[in-house]
């Protein structure tokens, strides 16, 4: 087992590399933004304060109810001290462990496509019209105490060696911004790391305002399970068109308030 010196190394770098993230990225925005009908400065400003604020709710949500943050150190090894990480080498361990957690993403993404009351909460992240690095930020509080508890109940389940599951954060970070990014990136660089990872167009279909695009697409790092899942859209054969929910369109749904009670305004809304 790793000491937890060394978890709590992983969990810090984990948390710069997305802050980094987050900071180039908005610099590339604002240098080469993927449309010329990019939004202003203020505009952009008010958007990424917006969606920064909702994510700091579902931090301190995400310690009020669960007591840490998934990667904390102090429970990691507790939860994971037997299991997946007693019969396979380090080796083993990390690449089963990062491929495992992130085919289970997937699939709870997929349920919270399709489960009514889970759809409400996540619909807060489709809601955004102008998706850019921030949007990577854009998740209700509830639903990211349902990620935080999700992860914990793998480690729990499996026995998934904590430090692999730390040094999947530590990968996903950069992926994750890097998907949502407003930025226009080579076709040729697109088509080939898109067999890798989920790349800013592939991603730009899943937050499509039509429906069978916003179904499909739902890798959170890895493209490989949307092609043997069939929920795979390549993004040559997509509209792209405007993203975004045409029913939260206005902006009392923008607001970091309005998104707080988003799943329950939500409720009795035809959303497509």
């Amino acid at each position: 087992m790793i000491p937890a010196e060394a978890l709590t190394t992983l969990e810090r770098a984990a948390t710069w590399s997305a802050a980094l993230s987050v900071f180039v990225l908005l610099v590339l925005e604002a240098a080469i933004p993927r449309t010329a009908e990019a939004p202003s400065g203020n505009e952009k400003i008010r958007h990424a304060t917006r969606n920064a604020l909702l994510w700091a709710c579902g931090v301190v949500l995400g310690w009020i109810l669960i007591g840490s943050m998934p990667g904390s150190a102090h429970w990691w090894p507790a939860v994971s001290a037997h299991g997946l990480g007693l019969w396979l080498p380090l080796s083993a361990q990390l690449v089963v462990a990062v491929l495992v957690i992130d085919l289970t993403e997937y699939l709870r993404h997929r349920v919270f496509h399709f489960v009514r009351p889970l759809w409400l909460v996540h619909i807060v992240h489709h809601s955004d019209q102008e998706v850019d690095v921030t949007t990577g930020l854009r998740f209700h509080p509830l639903e990211m105490v349902f990620i935080y508890s999700f992860q914990l109940a793998l480690l729990v389940v499996l026995g998934l060696p904590a430090w692999a599951v730390a040094v999947r954060g530590l990968l996903q970070a950069p992926i994750s911004a890097l998907q949502h990014a407003a930025i226009p990136l080579p076709a040729r660089l697109e088509a080939v790391a898109g067999w890798f990872i989920v790349t800013p167009a592939m991603h730009r279909v899943h937050h499509s305002r039509l429906l069978p695009e916003t179904d499909s697409n739902y890798g959170e790092m890895f493209s490989c399970w949307d092609r043997l899942f069939g929920t795979y859209t390549p993004p040559l054969q997509a509209s792209g068109g405007a993203m975004g929910l045409h029913a939260l369109t206005a902006d009392s749904w923008q607001t970091t308030r309005g998104m707080l009670i988003t799943p329950i305004r939500a409720r009795s809304i035809a959303l497509f």
